[in-house]
């Protein structure tokens, strides 16, 4: 990260290249509220990765299965 820039600009930046070296991810919000973190959304879609609530995490057993 480069002093004076900015973070989510540089995130998204570093997320756009992860996806194109085919990297698997997983977008997790950790915010507690009932409307989505329009940050981590903008970072799921840089990564094209699945964007989950931390609640729906906490209240489903089978939300993340392995993927062959």
């Amino acid at each position: 990260m480069t002093e004076g820039n900015d973070p989510l600009e540089e995130a998204l930046d570093i997320a756009s290249r992860i996806r194109m070296d085919r990297m698997e991810a997983v977008v997790v919000d950790t915010k507690v509220s009932s409307e989505p973190n329009q940050k981590a959304k903008d970072l799921s879609y840089a990564l094209l990765a699945p964007y989950y609530k931390i609640e729906d995490l906490r209240s489903s057993d089978n939300i993340l299965r392995k993927v062959n």
